[in-house]
C-alpha cells in the first residue's frame, strides 16, 4: 500500500520558503530606501553648495572684470582728453585698445555729442547724442547692459555672423572751470565674457556636464549661454529667487522637461562698480548628478535578489531548526528599520544561516561605510580646501545655530571680519606657494585666539572672519581683547622657507543684537568697519558703532 503524502509537511516547507524569501526582499528594499534616501540627500546638497560656489566665483570675476575696465575709463578721462591734438588722443586710446582687446570701440565727443576723436576713425563726425552713452554720461559715470550696436554694426562685423553686442563705459569729460565739454565712451565686446565662460566653465561641462546661463534680470532672457540658449526667454524659480537676492540651489524643471539641479546668484557689483545685477545659473541634469546614487541601488537590489535566491533554495531543504535563527534576523531587520546600529546576529551550526548572516552584516557594513564616506564629503563642502577654516557655507549654518544658542542664554554674538595688510606684495614678490603657506599659517594662529566652540572663517582671498560668543551686558570689551590679540599674533614674523615675512591685518567688528537684529546686517556691518579702519591707517581695529577702543559697558 502506497504511503500517504504529509501534505502538512509540504506546506510548512513551501511557507518557510515563502517567509525567508520576503524577509530577505523587505531587508533589502528597507536598505535600499535608506541608503537611496541619505545618499540622494547628501548627494544632491554637495552638488547644490558646489554649484553655489563655483556662480559665487563666477559673479564675483565679471563684476571684476567690469570693475577693472571702469576704472581704466575713468583713468583716462582724467589723464586728459583734449581735442586741440586728436592725432594724440586717437594714438592713446588705440595704444589701450590692443592691451585690452575687449574695449571694441573708444569715442570722445564735444558737448553737443559729436564723435571728435575715436579709434579706427570711426563714427567721427557722427552724432551719438541721442544714444544712452552719451545722454546718461553728462554729468557721472554711465553703465550700459547687454546690448547690440545700432552704428557699429556694419563697420565692426562680427567673423561669426552674429550681430555684435556690447556694454558700455562713459565718463562724463569737464574742463578746467568744471564746464562740460563732451564724453569718453567705450564699447566692450561681449566676447569677454564668453572667453570667461570658456576658461572656467569648459572643465566643469566636460568632467560634469555642468552648463553656464547668464540672464538678464528683465527680460528674463539668456545672455550667455550654452549654443543655441542665447536670446531664449526663461521662467524659472531659480531666476525669481535670484533677483529677490538669494545665493542658492534647487531641483527645477526647465523648458526641455528635464529636471536639473540648479544653483543660482547674482551679479552684485565689485567696489564702486554697481554691477546689473546679472541672475547666474549654473545646472547639472539630475540624473548626471544623482548617478552615483542609482549605481548603489542598483548594486543593493542585485545583492538583495542574489541573497533571495540563494536562502530560498537553502530554505527549502531545511527544517524548523532555521525558523529561530529567522526570526533573530528579522527583529535585526526591523531594528534597521527603524533607524537603529545593530549587528546582525550570529549563529553556529547551519552554515546556510552562517552564510546569510556574514553576508547581511557585510551589506550593512558596507552600506554603513557609503553613508560615512557621503557624510565626509558633505563635511569637505564646508571646509576651505587651502587653509582647513570654515568656509561661507559652513558659516551660514554656524550661525543660524549659534543665534539660536545665544538667544537662549542671552549671550551675544561679535563677529571680527579680518583683511590681512601686505599679504599682495608677499605673494607677487614670493609666488603663490609661500603665499598659500602664509594662509594656512595665518589660519593657525587666528585658531588659537579663539574658544573651542567659537568659529574661524575664510572667506576667500586674504580675507577672514571670527565669530565669538560674548557677555551680553559688555561685548565690545571682549570683542576689544581678542582684536589686540589677533593684531599681536599676526604682527609677529611669519617664517617660510627661510624667509621671515612681515604682515599683520585690519579689523572690522560688529556685534549681534546691538548694531543689528539680522546676522547678515551684522556682517555687513562689520565689513565696512573694516574698510573704514582700512581708510583710517590699517594695522588697527574699528567697531561698526563706535571709534576704536571705545565701549559703552556699564561699569
Amino acid at each position: 500500500m502506497e504511503r500517504p503524502t504529509n501534505p502538512t509537511s509540504k506546506r510548512l516547507r513551501t511557507h518557510f520558503v515563502m517567509i525567508t524569501a520576503g524577509m530577505i526582499l523587505t531587508l533589502t528594499l528597507v536598505l535600499s530606501a535608506i541608503a537611496n534616501h541619505s545618499a540622494a540627500r547628501a548627494l544632491q546638497d554637495q552638488i547644490g553648495n558646489a554649484l553655489i560656489d563655483t556662480s559665487l566665483l563666477l559673479s564675483h570675476n565679471l563684476d571684476q572684470f567690469m570693475w577693472a575696465r571702469s576704472v581704466e575709463v575713468e583713468l583716462l578721462s582724467q589723464f586728459g582728453m583734449g581735442l586741440e591734438q586728436p592725432d594724440q588722443v586717437r594714438d592713446l586710446l588705440e595704444a589701450v585698445q590692443e592691451k585690452v582687446p575687449s574695449f571694441a570701440w573708444f569715442g570722445v565727443t564735444n558737448a553737443d555729442g559729436v564723435v571728435q576723436v575715436a579709434t579706427g576713425s570711426l563714427l567721427e563726425g557722427m552724432s551719438i547724442a541721442h544714444r544712452p552713452v552719451f545722454l546718461n554720461a553728462q554729468e557721472d559715470v554711465f553703465y550700459g547692459d547687454v546690448h547690440e550696436a545700432q552704428l557699429l554694426a556694419s563697420l565692426l562685423p562680427n567673423p561669426s555672423g552674429e550681430a555684435m553686442k556690447f556694454v558700455d563705459i562713459s565718463f562724463p569729460l569737464f574742463d578746467d572751470n568744471g564746464e562740460f565739454r563732451g564724453v569718453l565712451a567705450a564699447h566692450l565686446s561681449w566676447d569677454w565674457a564668453r572667453e570667461l565662460q570658456t576658461t572656467i566653465m569648459e572643465p566643469l561641462r566636460k568632467r560634469h556636464n555642468i552648463e553656464l546661463f547668464v540672464i538678464s534680470p528683465e527680460s528674463g532672457a539668456a545672455l550667455l549661454g550654452p549654443r543655441g540658449y542665447v536670446g531664449q526667454t526663461f521662467d524659472l524659480d531659480s531666476i525669481e529667487l535670484a533677483i529677490r537676492g538669494e545665493n542658492g540651489f534647487l531641483l527645477e524643471t526647465w523648458p526641455n522637461g528635464q529636471r536639473y539641479v540648479t544653483g543660482y546668484t547674482t551679479t552684485a557689483g565689485y567696489r564702486d562698480f554697481p554691477g546689473f545685477g546679472w541672475v547666474l545659473l549654473l545646472r547639472e541634469n539630475e540624473q548626471s548628478a544623482l548617478a552615483t546614487v542609482s549605481k548603489l541601488q542598483t548594486i543593493i537590489w542585485s545583492a538583495g535578489g542574489a541573497f533571495t535566491l540563494l536562502f530560498g533554495f537553502f530554505a527549502w531543504r531545511v527544517t524548523q531548526a532555521v525558523t529561530a535563527p529567522l526570526q533573530d534576523i528579522t527583529l535585526a531587520a526591523q531594528r534597521l528599520s527603524r533607524g537603529e546600529i545593530v549587528a546582525i546576529p550570529q549563529h553556529q551550526g547551519i552554515r546556510e544561516i552562517e552564510s546569510l548572516e556574514h553576508s547581511l552584516q557585510s551589506l550593512v557594513t558596507n552600506l554603513t561605510q557609503a553613508e560615512s564616506a557621503l557624510g565626509h564629503m558633505e563635511s569637505q563642502a564646508h571646509r576651505d580646501a587651502l587653509t582647513g577654516l570654515a568656509n561661507r557655507n559652513a558659516l551660514n549654518k554656524y550661525m543660524k545655530v549659534a543665534r539660536q544658542h545665544a538667544e537662549q542664554q542671552h549671550k551675544s554674538l561679535t563677529v571680527l571680519y579680518l583683511d590681512l595688510d601686505k599679504f599682495k606684495p608677499v605673494n607677487d614678490t614670493y609666488g603663490h606657494a609661500v603665499g598659500d603657506t602664509l594662509l594656512k599659517q595665518v589660519a593657525e594662529r587666528l585658531q588659537q585666539q579663539i574658544r573651542q566652540d567659537e568659529l574661524a572663517v575664510r572667506l576667500g582671498g586674504d580675507e577672514f572672519l571670527l565669530v565669538l560668543t560674548t557677555d551680553d551686558r559688555c561685548p565690545q570689551a571682549t570683542g576689544a581683547m581678542v582684536a589686540e590679540r589677533v593684531l599681536s599674533a599676526l604682527n609677529e614674523p611669519f617664517s617660510i622657507d627661510n624667509l621671515r615675512l612681515n604682515i599683520g591685518c585690519t579689523i572690522g567688528i560688529a556685534i549681534w543684537p546691538q548694531d543689528s537684529q539680522s546676522i547678515e546686517s551684522v556682517l555687513d556691518l562689520a565689513d565696512r568697519a573694516l574698510y573704514r579702519a582700512k581708510e583710517a591707517g590699517r594695522n588697527r581695529y574699528l567697531f561698526a558703532r563706535e571709534q576704536q577702543g571705545e565701549s559703552n559697558c556699564a561699569s
